[in-house]
């Protein structure tokens, strides 16, 4: 801030709204958070001391970087098919932000509570500032209050010294170190790669202060190195002791473990896979499955027939299994992790088929498959949130738990394995009696 503004007024206006300058607030907490060059991968931030690494969730399937940043502004976030009309364009502005009216209407019409510049009007209407530095366009929007005002500083102004209240500023991976230097107190560093994120799918999170030593996480995804965007907010509100709106959907952002950023990497990795190799590792191999099944059925007449339609079956029932047992080795190559599914669950249809016969074999396979999915996911879902049947993480939807084509899954495996354990035990029960007749 100009040396005149710091001899002159107690505070200045954002047109209109009144807001306390650094003289004001002192010894208050400072807030920088940091937008990094796009591009910046989690284990670039392996190397600055003191800073806790993970992955953010941008939005909902693919957005914008403006739509990044309202959502991180309301805590709040849909998918953007749902609001009706597309983000109008933001362009450089001082200190409102243009078109804003239109993006109000649009969120008041979309089918959640989302308030644009909600963490900007918490953080003013309780005395702190929060401003952007004067050079940002589009990463200033989540500094914006409910009617679209943002506070400015000079260039670099927070960048090159510490700022009380909340500062949205540009920055280098180089910068870091010296920003988690001049930390105190409460003092926090928020560090976000620039959006859009690329083929990874998730942008590079990393937060500095204290009680932040591990890998980060949130309530909101339950997922280690991961947060989503609308967990921005309430970190800050929390961290600045004010309460998180019940209009906000996020949770604040912690850090758990050890402070690992290859492993936050890696899973980003993973998750940049999971929905590319969906396709071609369950369908496709499904399709094999039932191809060679009909082919020997053809090439025999008839003869080994059931046996075929039995071994498919049995097939897709290990399919969930081997799924998360390619969570677990993590293949780097698609055709890797599709031969161990396409082999693997035949392999163990086979040998089920040798140690149980008739309609118990597909009841063991089915219960298998059931037992080993609900142990990872009351475990927490370790291997079923890298699954390629589990969760969405790409979309930015269900990073834990049972997701959408899981839950399909189950839908069809828990009726079919209950239904042939019931006819395997009925044939058992019939067994004496045919004994007993033949004799």
């Amino acid at each position: 801030m100009s040396a005149a503004i710091a001899a002159g007024d107690a505070s200045r206006t954002v047109e209109g709204v009144s807001e306390p300058t650094i003289e004001r607030v002192g010894g208050a907490t400072s807030i920088t958070v940091a937008i990094l060059p796009k591009g910046t991968d989690p284990e670039d931030l392996d190397g600055i001391p003191g800073l806790a690494p993970g992955t953010m969730s941008a939005g909902l399937s693919t957005v914008t970087a403006a739509q990044t940043f309202l959502d991180i502004g309301a805590g709040n976030r849909v998918f953007t098919s749902l609001y009706p009309i597309e983000l109008p364009l933001i362009t450089r502005f001082a200190k409102r932000v243009p078109g804003w009216p239109l993006v109000v209407w649009r969120a008041e019409e979309a089918p959640a509570e989302i308030v644009p510049g909600l963490l900007g009007t918490s953080v003013r209407e309780a005395g702190i500032p929060i401003r952007a530095d004067s050079l940002l366009t589009t990463p200033a929007v989540m500094a914006a209050d409910e009617q679209g005002r943002v506070g400015r500083t000079r260039p670099f102004e927070c960048l090159d010294r510490r700022c009380p209240g909340v500062a949205v500023v540009p920055a280098g991976l180089s910068a870091l170190p010296e920003l988690t230097r001049r930390l105190r107190g409460e003092d926090l560093l928020i560090a976000i790669e620039r959006p859009p994120p690329g083929e990874r799918e998730v942008l590079a999170l990393g937060i500095a202060g204290r009680g932040y030593q591990g890998n980060l996480s949130s309530d909101t995804t339950r997922t280690p190195g991961l947060a989503l965007s609308t967990d921005i907010a309430p970190t800050i509100l929390k961290r600045l002791g004010l309460g998180v709106p019940e209009e906000m959907a996020g949770n604040p952002i912690r850090s758990e473990g050890e402070r690992d950023a290859a492993a936050v990497n890696e899973r980003a990795e993973r998750m940049e896979v999971v929905s590319k190799r969906r396709a071609p590792v369950v369908l496709r191999n499904l399709f094999i499955w039932l191809a060679l099944a009909g082919l020997a059925a053809a090439l025999t007449r008839g003869r080994v027939a059931r046996t075929a339609l039995a071994l498919f079956g049995l097939s897709a029932a290990y399919l969930p299994l081997m799924l998360l047992a390619g969570a677990a080795l993590r293949p780097e190559e698609m055709l890797v992790e599709r031969l161990m599914v396409g082999i693997g669950a035949p392999v163990l249809a086979v040998l089920t088929r040798a140690l149980v016969r008739g309609w118990a074999a597909l009841a063991l396979g089915c219960a298998v498959t059931l037992a080993a999915c609900v142990i990872d996911i009351l475990a927490g879902s370790p291997l079923t949130a890298q699954s390629l049947l589990g969760p969405n993480p790409g979309l930015g939807v269900r990073f834990f738990g049972i997701g959408n084509e899981l839950e399909s899954t189950f839908a069809v495996v828990v009726p079919v394995g209950v239904g042939a354990g019931l006819a395997a035990l009925a044939a058992r029960g019939r067994e004496p009696s045919v004994r007993a007749s033949a004799a």
